[in-house]
């Protein structure tokens, strides 16, 4: 069998047979071709890195295209050099089973690419093309893979109650507003009624915005599905969370679900909720929060794969060691020594309500999870304006502190 024909595993099963002095020699010419090609394309992938760190951080930046086709390199490059090293290692492989020391690169070169083949890559024209589309694709997919990852918002913007300044909080409007503005999530309240279903509403009670009596947990879904409500601003309806979900698959929205507990649940309420969140095909898509620390525990325990943050009534001191990977604090008791004991456990901040503009300022700057807010279209404003100015690297640090 010639080396030509010889294949890195039949190489390496020759290899093996070896005395232990050629073993030797097999384990010190492997580590050393590995060795160097690990040190040659570290310093070849910094290289092409250079170019997008210095000028990002020069003219404080983000530039996903730039990044994209950066990647693209890397990519070409760990193609074209496993392209070498898999021939590299098998003529090593074979030239020490057969001991053959002599001219290794001529023995080498019937792996790799001619310069004739080169040569009639030259004289093809539409392949030439297809290699620059292919290029151009390549470019454009990593573009639309880092803008939905590395260069995602840092800081999510979570519209509270759905766009509760531009219409009726917890309606189906509010999140439609919400959507329209460019919210992260729609952060709306879910209670249980009578009859173990789930209604959008906030208070225990209808008299703020229905302007009547009665209470939620005495009433069956029917009763208050459609109800008209209204504030000082808007005019709306209760809705269902049934309905509420719907409307905010087809809006592509993701929801922030606060089970208000107001004692009169069912004792499946929390596996009913898991439930009709599985059958509508979100429930590892939205996140479930609550002051009720022993609710999200319960759902935890029905399914622990669920996204959930435990909301603070306070925050003082020591933050609660809980299972859940987030928690909701009130913008009042927000400090950096709270944040910096929140990275210590592996959790995200959600901030809530923050409004004002020098407070938005802020909390980006600190980097937390998220800010929960009514003045959405505000919110993104300065969320953009701080991300548009974070290099590749300062994301990269962000997303490993996070993970």
């Amino acid at each position: 069998m010639t080396g030509k024909d010889t294949t890195i595993l039949q190489a390496m099963k020759q290899s093996w047979q070896l005395s232990r002095k050629n073993m030797w020699l097999l384990v010190s010419v492997l580590g050393g071709i590995i060795i160097s090609f690990t040190l040659t394309m570290t310093v070849l992938t910094t290289l092409i890195l250079v170019p997008l760190i210095i000028i990002e951080s020069t003219i404080k930046l983000s530039m996903p295209m730039f990044a994209g086709i950066t990647l693209t390199f890397i990519q070409i490059l760990f193609f074209c050099g496993g392209a070498v090293l898999q021939p590299l290692l098998a003529e090593a492989l074979t030239s020490i089973s057969h001991k053959a020391e002599q001219q290794p690169l001529k023995q080498l070169e019937r792996h790799l690419v001619r310069p004739k083949i080169l040569g009639w890559l030259a004289d093809h024209k539409l392949l030439q093309a297809g290699l620059v589309l292919g290029f151009i694709v390549l470019c454009m997919s990593n573009y639309i893979t880092l803008q939905k990852t590395v260069y995602q918002p840092t800081t999510q913007i979570v519209a509270h109650r759905g766009y509760a300044n531009k219409a009726l909080e917890n309606s189906i409007t509010a999140m439609e507003k919400a959507a329209e503005a460019g919210a992260d999530f729609v952060e709306m309240d879910i209670q249980q009624t009578k009859d173990g279903k789930f209604v959008v509403y906030h208070d225990a009670t209808l008299s703020r915005l229905a302007g009547r009596s009665g209470q939620i947990y005495k009433m069956n879904l029917d009763e208050l599905v459609g109800m008209p409500i209204k504030n000082n601003q808007f005019k709306d309806e209760i809705p269902s969370f049934e309905a509420y979900v719907d409307r905010a698959k087809e809006l592509k929205m993701k929801l922030l679900v606060e089970i208000k507990t107001h004692g009169h649940e069912t004792q499946d309420m929390e596996k009913q909720l898991v439930d009709l969140l599985r059958a509508k095909g979100v429930a590892n898509d939205y996140i479930i929060h609550s002051l009720d620390r022993a609710s999200l525990e319960r759902v935890l325990a029905y399914d622990p794969t669920i996204t959930t943050s435990y909301i603070l009534a306070m925050s003082i001191g020591r933050l609660p060691d809980v299972p859940m990977p987030y928690l909701g604090i009130e913008e009042f008791w927000m400090t950096s020594d709270l944040l910096k004991q929140a990275d210590e456990q592996g959790k995200g901040i959600m901030v809530w309500t923050v409004n004002k503009e020098n407070l938005l300022h802020k909390y980006v700057r600190m980097n937390t999870f998220s800010l929960i807010t009514n003045n959405v279209d505000k919110a993104i404003e300065v969320r953009d304006s701080y991300d548009k100015q974070k290099t590749l690297y300062e994301r990269i640090q962000i997303i490993i502190e996070r993970l």
